[in-house]
């Protein structure tokens, strides 16, 4: 039977929560971080996992694939960070080939394959790289709204503070530092 076994890495702090910067010092670390997971792994065939994978990060577990005979697959997981290949972009030829863009419309590094989470994500996905949605799957996301079962809301305002649960990594790109502020401040 299948089993799952995380291997933790020190993640390379360098430009944290700004996935599309391409630089190779960012590889080198993300490159380092993969092997020391697959040098914990037990000698058996294993997956490389990307939870959230930025362009060097996806390069780095294609390159430690092809290195290492026991990984059989790449999944890299695309969702917050897809904005980053319709965003703005380097002149930068190099650059340019290894930005997130560039990485989704070139040619695959090989073993990747691509998970979203919603069948809106990979249309998207096929309009801005055709070649990366063919290598794309999509495995559902666990807590969609619509999924929800219809119940009569509570006033959220009535007897008590506001709770908010954020799931992922709350980054000036997706306006968490306007939620903080307007928390700071309070409701009148």
């Amino acid at each position: 039977p299948a089993r799952i076994e995380p291997h933790p890495a020190e993640r390379p702090a360098m430009h944290d929560g700004r996935t599309h910067v391409v630089s190779l010092a960012r590889f080198r670390g993300e490159f380092r971080a993969i092997r020391t997971a697959l040098r914990r792994a037990p000698r058996e065939p294993c997956r490389i996992v990307l939870l959230s994978a930025t362009s060097t990060a996806i390069w780095a577990a294609s390159l430690a694939a092809k290195a290492d005979p026991r990984v059989r697959s790449v999944q890299a997981m695309l969702h917050g960070n897809l904005g980053d290949a319709a965003a703005w972009r380097s002149r930068n030829p190099v650059i340019r080939r290894f930005d997130l863009a560039g990485t989704l419309r070139g040619a695959l590094p090989s073993p990747v394959r691509y998970v979203v989470f919603a069948p809106h994500i990979l249309q998207g996905l096929a309009r801005i790289a055709p070649r990366a949605a063919v290598a794309a799957c999509v495995l559902p996301h666990p807590a969609t709204a619509w999924q929800l079962p219809a119940a009569p809301r509570p006033d959220p305002f009535a007897g008590g503070p506001v709770r908010f649960g954020f799931a992922g990594q709350g980054t000036r790109a997706k306006g968490f530092d306007a939620f903080l502020a307007l928390a700071a401040r309070g409701i009148p």
